[in-house]
């Protein structure tokens, strides 16, 4: 996708998106030989995927509702185990 195109999708204009890559911070964009920047939204242009650390928290409002912290924690876990990501710790809350 042309940086251009990606600007309007990300809401931001062309020039920001121009600075960010000059910059360094659209690692998911190259340029080619005819000076278009182009982007890909898939993020893996040289296949080095990384993962994500996350910390996952939970937590209720009384001791009654305890059940209901394991069920967070299970639905926290799911979820990042199927983005690819990793969790390093896992936080639990009692209010």
């Amino acid at each position: 996708m042309k940086l251009s195109d990606w600007a309007k999708k990300q809401g931001v204009s062309y020039l920001t998106t121009l600075r960010w890559y000059h910059a360094g911070k659209i690692k998911n964009a190259i340029q080619i030989d005819t000076g278009t920047i182009l982007v890909n939204e898939n993020r893996n242009f040289d296949d080095k995927t990384k993962k994500v650390r996350i910390c996952l928290y939970g937590r209720v409002s009384n001791n009654n509702r305890k059940q209901e912290l394991n069920y967070q924690i299970d639905r926290l876990i799911n979820f990042t185990n199927s983005r690819g990501s990793e969790f390093v710790s896992i936080k639990l809350k009692l209010i």
